[in-house]
């Protein structure tokens, strides 16, 4: 932990989110802005990096469906599809992402 009277913290110390844990004996600690005024805070310290988004499976699955639709038939990937081929990737669709989530 860095006094902030002797260090502040600059954006080269915040994590992807641009934050810094804050603390303060009348507010404990905080997550917040890197660069926020510091309001009775005396110590902060680095943060790790916010993970990567991760996807719920319904998500995952779809981008698994997508992926699969483009590498077996390209054909019915396209967005411009008749009415047969949005019919038929319709029910692939659904049979993968329900296959997926099962």
């Amino acid at each position: 932990m860095h006094e902030v009277e002797t260090k502040k913290p600059e954006r080269k110390h915040a994590n992807n989110t641009r934050e810094v844990l804050w603390y303060g004996p009348a507010h404990g600690f905080w997550v917040g802005a890197w660069d926020l005024p510091s309001f009775g805070y005396t110590h902060w310290m680095m943060l790790p990096d916010a993970p990567a988004q991760i996807l719920t499976r319904q998500e995952q699955a779809e981008v698994d469906f997508n992926q699969w639709l483009q590498a077996t038939l390209p054909t019915l990937a396209g967005s411009d599809l008749d009415a047969g081929n949005a019919a038929l990737r319709h029910r692939l669709h659904d049979a993968f992402v329900q296959g997926a989530l099962s």
